[in-house]
């Protein structure tokens, strides 16, 4: 749930205190300008872009650097869902204070994006206004998983890197563990155990969810029979894709598009 939503500017500077005992999480953005962060006598300096989550019951104290009197942070103060946990491990930079650090502007751009979205939905009539909010701070997190350090979803195989490529590439076309592996040099072996220490998952269940997502495209932005979504997305046995999907998706390809197509 999202208890408070805004935007922090100034240009004369900014100054902010949150005392002990606030039992909600605060995630905060900082757009422009320079900071320091003062948790329990121990005080870091941050410059933007960056970003911050700063845990329940962290007392702290924020205030504009000398010389960057020119401040725009956006900022959330929530209490996460309980499937958000994974999305909150962040390294730590003080005791109850998360962060990351942004050096790339298109990530900077989606994020003003989500967080824009964030605050309009607040402000909207929607009825279900809440959940769209919440939606966009979801969304805010999951961008930020592929940021982490350390990160445990991070790939650091350059092999492993090079095969999820081939497998976004290739996942239509019918291919083997062998003609997997060959496309890096390795033994079938050798590559399943570096993939799924690397990926957390076998390289054929990364395969299967690549398949299911297209397929899922597929059946929400044509017409085409479900035989023919199979093939198009390398499943030979129609048969056998529907059982995959029902297990991926939890319902049959059929109902997952009259499901969707009534709520659209």
């Amino acid at each position: 749930m999202i208890i408070a939503a805004g935007i922090s500017e100034s240009r004369n500077g900014f100054l902010f205190t949150r005392k002990g005992g606030f039992p909600h999480w605060t995630l905060s953005y900082l757009v422009r300008g320079e900071n320091e962060k003062t948790v329990s006598e121990h005080m870091v300096t941050r410059r933007a872009p960056y970003i911050a989550l700063t845990r329940p019951n962290t007392p702290y104290r924020v205030a504009t650097t000398p010389g960057h009197l020119c401040y725009l942070e956006y900022w959330a103060i929530f209490t996460p869902k309980h499937e958000w946990s994974r999305l909150l491990d962040w390294p730590g930079e003080q005791h109850g204070a998360l962060y990351l650090h942004l050096s790339k502007p298109a990530v900077d751009g989606m994020l003003r994006r989500a967080f824009c979205d964030l605050l309009a939905f607040r402000r909207d009539m929607h009825p279900e206004k809440e959940g769209l909010a919440e939606n966009a701070l979801e969304r805010i997190l999951l961008l930020m998983q592929k940021y982490r350090e350390p990160c445990k979803n991070r790939i650091a195989d350059d092999r492993v890197q090079r095969v999820v490529g081939f497998l976004n590439t290739e996942f239509r076309t019918n291919i083997s563990l062998k003609d997997i592996a060959a496309h890096v040099h390795l033994s079938p072996s050798r590559l399943a155990h570096l993939f799924t220490k690397n990926a957390g998952m076998a390289p054929f269940h990364y395969l299967e969810l690549q398949r299911i997502e297209a397929a899922k495209s597929l059946l929400l932005s044509t017409n085409d029979p479900i035989k023919s979504v199979a093939g198009q997305v390398g499943f030979e046995n129609p048969y056998h894709f529907s059982t995959r999907f029902r297990r991926r998706v939890g319902v049959s390809p059929k109902s997952f598009r009259e499901q969707n197509i009534r709520r659209q």
